[in-house]
């Protein structure tokens, strides 16, 4: 088996002939298979001493921590946004089918203020909400999202903050 650090790959001459970089270094079969499973660990392969691969633990840099930090809050509101809310001490269901309906309900009862509707709470419970408790409804299922979406931007204001691996480790949702 044969390694180029010019390219960082791996060439065989049963394959490739004559056709590989002019800084190919030989290695065993044996050093390949290892360096490809400290690679499937999450190391990467780097050219070493004389052009020799080696296997290298990955660094992360500062901008890729705040990526996957921000990423995992996007995760975290979603879930929590999904999550079900309380109204008037009753758990609502606030997936995105549910949320919709609830609009749905709202519109109703402001084209008339006389709706009323059986309800399903979130523990399969029914319930029968008039115009006014849809509208509570509603507004108790936006400001459930709102509470979310400034939860994640404060959170995520603060992993851009962060100077340190270890101060975006401590942000938690």
């Amino acid at each position: 088996m044969l390694y180029s650090a010019q390219t960082g790959g791996f060439y065989s001459r049963a394959i490739h002939g004559a056709n590989v970089p002019s800084d190919v270094v030989e290695i065993t079969p044996q050093q390949h298979t290892s360096l490809l499973q400290a690679q499937a660990q999450g190391q990467r392969i780097v050219p070493g001493v004389g052009g020799f691969p080696s296997a290298q633990a990955q660094h992360v840099t500062m901008t890729e921590l705040r990526e996957s930090k921000i990423r995992e809050i996007d995760a975290a509101r979603d879930a929590a946004a999904r999550g079900g809310f309380l109204y008037a001490g009753v758990r609502y269901d606030s997936d995105t089918q549910s949320i919709q309906r609830i609009n749905g309900a709202v519109t109703l009862s402001l084209l008339d203020p006389t709706f009323e509707t059986p309800w399903i709470t979130e523990d399969n419970s029914v319930v029968t909400l008039d115009a006014e408790a849809l509208r509570g409804l509603g507004q108790a299922a936006g400001e459930h999202e709102a509470q979310q979406i400034f939860k994640a931007r404060a959170l995520k204001d603060a992993v851009l903050a962060a100077t340190t691996e270890a101060q975006i480790a401590a942000i938690e949702w």
